[in-house]
């Protein structure tokens, strides 16, 4: 069979496949009522149609590939995957301009999406085209069964796109495979938090640590499902830990860390030596303007004006160039706001604490503990009460 008939009927296939099986186990796992999972028909349409153009293009149709690339891009504008395809097929087809329009246009989605912080699990972080990955090796999966490792790889890119259940699925495979994968038990109990099931995330995460406990990644994991639960004492302990036994070459994770803790006088070193290493990152110059705010150390030079993405407006707050409601105004997503709100209660702490008590707990509303301000901000409201 050519590559195209190949990949063809796994575009046609993958999608069942993928949800007779999901069907199953969810129904066995009991899906809390308080979590959604976030696939819309148009996402499911678009990931078909995304394969499918990928088979032709691979195959050298390039001509027939581009306006399924072209569709699924459309159903869905932030699947990025369509959007990066969409570019190398117009490159093949010679139409350069539009190819490199479209490279642009995902490369801004790119850095304008906030993915997790370098404290957090390492499979959090990947990038890379994640739909290509679940279905080849969905189709691995109808020949290699018995095997963890594919199981691990779907699931993995499975948690990457934010589709927590079907991420469970394949961990629970993998460790029916093999129970002694206890980075997988881990990555599970990351699944469960992301489903809210925080009392089955608080198991694996206890499971992985028993064995590993001084794993970075599950001792973060655990420490936000406990700030999830309102046991701050807890949380505080496992981030204490992994501040601990993070080399100091992370510095930007132990920065991270640091500022989950509200500890600026222990980040402030630690975002320095993040910016010698990252220099282009505005988050790092953010947060070392916050850490010199909060401890009282003269403000930093800021970095160069090179994007007036976000979280660009969050420095021109700081330089006084952009107003506390213009800043409001272009957070447009939940994260964003929290973000404005923290900064916000930055900025006022000093000269009006009320407005800035308002500030932190506004960010706690608005927030998943998994994110720094949501954490940082807990800490901030907790120096009120003692």
């Amino acid at each position: 069979m050519s590559e195209a008939g190949f990949l063809g009927r796994l575009s046609d296939s993958v999608m069942d496949v993928l949800g007779r099986y999901l069907d199953v186990v969810s129904r066995q796992l009991d899906v809390s009522p308080n979590y959604v999972q976030p696939v819309s028909g148009a996402f499911e349409e678009a990931e078909q149609l995304y394969l499918r153009a990928r088979a032709l293009l691979r195959s050298g149709n390039v001509r027939a590939a581009l306006p399924m690339f072209e569709r699924a891009r459309q159903l869905v504008p932030s699947f990025q995957d369509a959007i990066e395809g969409y570019g190398e097929g117009l490159d093949r087809a010679g139409e350069a301009e539009r190819a490199t329009a479209m490279y642009e246009t995902q490369r801004q989605l790119r850095a304008n999406s906030r993915g997790p912080a370098p404290d957090r699990s390492f499979v959090l972080r990947r990038v890379g085209r994640m739909t290509s990955e679940i279905a080849e090796y969905t189709w691995l999966l109808r020949s290699i069964n018995d095997r963890p490792f594919p199981y691990v790889a779907r699931g993995n890119a499975h948690l990457v796109m934010g589709k927590p259940l079907r991420a469970v699925v394949d961990y629970v495979a993998a460790l029916g495979c093999d129970p002694t994968l206890v980075q997988v038990v881990a990555l599970k109990g990351e699944a469960l938090a992301m489903m809210r099931r925080y009392d089955e995330a608080l198991r694996a995460f206890d499971e992985a640590l028993a064995q590993r406990p001084n794993d970075p990644d599950a001792l973060s994991g655990r420490a936000i499902v406990h700030m999830a639960c309102n046991r701050m004492i807890a949380a505080d302990a496992d981030w204490r830990r992994q501040l601990a036994v993070l080399p100091p070459e992370r510095a930007s994770a132990r920065a991270c860390v640091a500022l989950r803790l509200a500890d600026y006088a222990v980040a402030r070193p630690e975002l320095d030596r993040s910016l010698e290493r990252q220099p282009k990152e505005p988050y790092w110059y953010l947060y070392r303007l916050s850490a010199a705010r909060r401890i009282g150390e003269p403000l930093l030079v800021e970095p160069p004006q090179e994007s007036s993405a976000w979280p660009a407006p969050l420095l021109d707050l700081h330089a006084g160039r952009l107003s506390e409601e213009a800043v409001l105004h272009l957070a447009d997503n939940a994260d964003r706001q929290a973000e404005a709100h923290f900064q916000l209660g930055i900025l006022r702490l000093h000269h009006d604490p009320g407005c800035s008590r308002q500030h932190f707990e506004r960010v706690v509303e608005l927030s998943q503990p998994s994110l720094i301000e949501h954490s940082a901000s807990r800490h901030e409201l907790m120096r009120w009460k003692l």
